[in-house]
This record gives C-alpha cells, structure tokens and sequence, in this order.
C-alpha cells in the first residue's frame, strides 16, 4: 500500500473517528477507532512482508497491542478496570518498542556521549507527573511506572541516533515525542481538566506518531 494512498484515508478514518464523538455516536466512534490501528498493520506489513524478520514482528505485536488499549479505553466510562486495562496494553506497546529500538545494532551511544540530550525529556516527565500528581490518588502507582515507560521508549528512539539511516531515526524520534504528547494531553484531560478540543489534539497527535514509528521501522536498514 503506497503512502499517498494510506495517508488520506487514515486521516479520513481519524476526522470520522473525532465527529462520531462530538455528535456522540458510540458505535461509529468504536469502528472508527478500532479500525485505525489495524489499517496501519495492513500499510506496515504491505511493506516488509517480503523481507519481514524478528523486528518487524515484534513492531507488529506493539501496533496489536496498541489496538488492544484503544479498543478497550471506549469502554473506560463504564468502569475503572476498563482504564486499568487500557494503560496495561499501552504500557505494553511502549515497552516493546523500547525492546524493539535498543535492537538497533549500537556501535555509537549518544546517551554516553552526551548524556545532557536527555535533560529536556527527563524535565518534561518530571513536570508532568509532578503536575498530574495530586490528582491521580488510587491510580498514582499506574501512572508512575506508565510515565516512566514512555520517558524511556523516548530515550531509546534518541539512542538510535548513527546507528541506522537518517530518516529511519528521524521518523520513529518524532514519532515517539508525539506519542509523548499525545499521552500528555490524554492525561491532563482525563485527570486535570476535561476540554472538548483535546480530543482532536490526542488523536492527531497519537495517529501521526504511530505513523511515523511505522515509517521509521520500515526505513529501517
């Protein structure tokens, strides 16, 4: 599947997912969303099913999961386990794809080298957390480990830096600070302050960085 091809119609598919929910229609509003990640596995594997190996694997069951936690956060409303539950699989998709980024061969470490690059990341999480942190209560353990996963998997896409191509880095860096954010904004949106307009920043912010993680690994050499 080209990418010109892809990009509209996941696009498409986003914008359908975020008026199903303005106008409140939780049945469109669960196709669309369970669609999308699924629509991205097709896109990837169209893409290395000629060449697929160990990594392309274990990118895919990341996307499954990542499916997994949209799937079951629709249902979050009806009942905190739902959440719990959604974090698990987020928290999974995250921790493979810290798996799957120290899988690149390292014959450079930039976290070695120059350490202080992971300053504005750490401050970030730090911030957010500490912002978060009077409102998370029961769940502050969760939420803990869940900021702690996705500051690494940050990392991580940083470390891949000259030990694979340009574009294979850039894609899946970028892609990981939007997930990064996407997170945030869920976050603060759940525990701090509900807006409408949030949504369609998570979204766009959440299928743009998963594309792009996508892009990366296909680039990948």
């Amino acid at each position: 599947m080209k990418t010109k091809l892809f990009l509209p119609v996941f696009y498409t598919l986003t914008i359908l997912f975020l008026v199903s929910e303005y106008v409140h229609i939780f049945s469109l509003s669960l196709i669309f969303k369970t669609i999308l990640m699924p629509f991205l596995m097709v896109y990837y594997y169209s893409h290395i099913k000629n060449q697929i190996n160990k990594f392309h694997k274990i990118i895919l069951t990341a996307f499954f999961f990542s499916w997994l936690g949209d799937t079951v956060l629709m249902f979050d409303k009806s009942s905190p386990l739902f959440f719990i539950f959604g974090l698990g699989s987020f928290l999974t998709t995250h921790l493979i794809y810290i798996y799957a980024f120290t899988m690149t061969k390292h014959k450079f470490s930039l976290l070695k080298s120059k350490p202080y690059l992971i300053f504005p990341i750490l401050i970030y999480a730090i911030t957010l957390f500490v912002l978060l942190q009077p409102h998370l209560k029961e769940l502050l353990i969760p939420v803990s480990v869940y900021t702690l996963a996705i500051f690494c998997m940050v990392v991580m896409s940083l470390n891949r830096w000259k030990n694979t191509n340009s574009k294979s880095f850039w894609y899946i860096f970028v892609g990981a600070v939007l997930f990064m954010f996407s997170d945030s904004f869920l976050s603060w949106n759940i525990f701090v302050e509900h807006k409408i307009y949030f949504s369609s920043i998570i979204m766009l912010l959440y299928t743009t960085g998963q594309f792009l993680i996508a892009k990366g690994c296909i680039e990948q050499e």
